[in-house]
């Protein structure tokens, strides 16, 4: 099943999310992401998990934001899509004039285009 990038098409692919808690479904997506990077189902039990990410958990939310950030950054250096030097910077002062929501919305839409692209590779 294709990608689409709508909020319907997103929310009708698994209608029964919605009666999950927010921790609910960050287990969900935990395990989707095990799951994505080739994880067997015993590398995606919550011990294995947690020995894996043993040096994150003692991380602020902010922190952890911040470190999800740096690898984008990264990301985005190492394959020329924004410059090292940090000139960048500058066009997320815009975005910063945004609500909360906005942004949260805009990031949704952008990871979903990212993994249309991903499954357009295979």
């Amino acid at each position: 099943m294709a990608v689409t990038c709508t909020p319907n098409d997103m929310l009708a692919a698994a209608p029964c999310a919605l009666c999950l808690s927010e921790k609910q479904l960050w287990a969900v997506i935990v395990l989707l992401l095990c799951k994505s990077h080739g994880g067997a189902r015993a590398e995606c039990d919550p011990h294995t998990l947690l020995d894996d990410s043993v040096c994150f958990d003692c991380l602020t939310d902010k922190q952890m934001l911040v470190a999800a950030g740096n690898a984008l950054w990264k990301y985005a250096v190492d394959n020329g899509l924004i410059d090292a030097d940090g000139g960048n910077v500058d066009d997320a002062v815009c975005l910063d004039c945004l609500p909360l929501h906005w942004l949260k919305a805009i990031a949704l839409r952008k990871l979903c285009g990212l993994l249309a692209q991903l499954e357009s590779l295979q």
